[in-house]
């Protein structure tokens, strides 16, 4: 059980991710694929992607990627990297771009407790020659399994980063103290994380925490030492995973696919250039959605400083069930 150690330089530097970390959920809901465990929770989901696996070429590339990244307390540390609010093509990109040096080390200290597969010998050998082919077993997983949630995850991840945020400006004790003790306490000054790692002194580096809709139970902590220190949670949910979103949904199917992810992503005030960023759409593009949506009175707009932000209204939240 990792303890994390504060210093009195980390208490002002604790920070909650507003955004679902693409890659995080991406490598959590593999190993949610691999388990039983949630059936209330993620058999709509499982059922949904199970269906979307007809295609040989696309069950060998979720096998791959299963094969990388085991439901186990170590995978590989280079399919999360740190990143900020990055569309998946490019938090994909950036996970295809490791240093080879690091994926060889990555990759034989997962075999040292798992079989070396023909897959993992290959990338273990030769990273940059079979980039190609974890990027494109990335990309199409992501498609099938992630992408008709997004506007879900975003709306979760929303939620509950707001909740623990308000929470925060009352201090740290309140932050922690409002958390599963099943998941993390706090003893000042160190946070108890009940899943497998490492200690960590933080040393005035601070910690982020990563509301996960596919963390499932316990907390992760990423095995690293670089970078800023971080703890992935599981996400408070109020439905089953797929239940409201996804192709033929109840909000998708009334706004579309695109045009519900635009309004779940304004959902906490955002600028146009954000969204396009965000969810990888011309600017333009989200420009027109945000007019169909403000015309509709789900969305409302005003100057903050230089840029326009837009905003849900009352009738916005209420559809996307988030109304009080």
């Amino acid at each position: 059980m990792p303890r994390i150690v504060f210093s009195d330089g980390d208490l002002d530097r604790v920070t909650v991710a507003e955004r679902p970390h693409v890659m995080w959920e991406t490598v959590l809901s593999l190993h949610v694929l691999q388990h039983d465990d949630g059936a209330d929770v993620f058999d709509v989901w499982r059922r949904t992607v199970e269906h979307g696996l007809g295609e040989s070429s696309l069950r060998e590339a979720v096998r791959r990627l299963c094969e990388l990244d085991p439901n186990d307390s170590y995978f590989p540390d280079f399919l999360t990297p740190d990143i900020s609010d990055l569309s998946p093509v490019k938090a994909i990109r950036r996970v295809v771009s490791t240093p080879p040096e690091l994926v060889r080390e990555e990759i034989d200290r997962l075999c040292r407790r798992r079989p070396r597969t023909a897959w993992l010998r290959d990338l273990g050998r030769d990273p940059r020659a079979t980039a190609g082919v974890l990027r494109a077993s990335l990309s199409r997983y992501y498609r099938l399994a992630i992408e008709p949630l997004e506007s879900e995850l975003v709306e979760t991840v929303a939620r509950e980063s707001q909740r623990r945020r308000s929470a925060l400006r009352r201090g740290v004790a309140a932050l922690f103290d409002g958390f599963d003790p099943e998941v993390m306490r706090w003893d000042p000054p160190v946070l108890d994380v009940l899943a497998p790692g490492a200690d960590v002194e933080l040393r005035g580096r601070g910690l982020v925490l990563i509301p996960s809709t596919f963390c499932w139970q316990r907390a992760v902590t990423p095995a690293k030492t670089s970078g800023r220190p971080t703890v992935v949670y599981p996400a408070a949910r109020d439905v089953a995973v797929g239940a409201t979103c996804g192709p033929g949904r109840p909000l998708q199917a009334l706004l579309g696919r695109r045009r519900a992810a635009v309004l779940a992503a304004v959902s906490s005030g955002s600028s146009t250039g954000a969204v396009a960023s965000r969810l990888e759409l011309p600017a333009s593009s989200v420009s027109e959605h945000l007019a169909v949506l403000r015309d509709a009175g789900l969305v409302t707009s005003g100057r903050q400083g230089r840029s326009i932000e837009h905003r849900t209204t009352a009738l916005g939240e209420l559809l996307l069930g988030r109304a009080e």
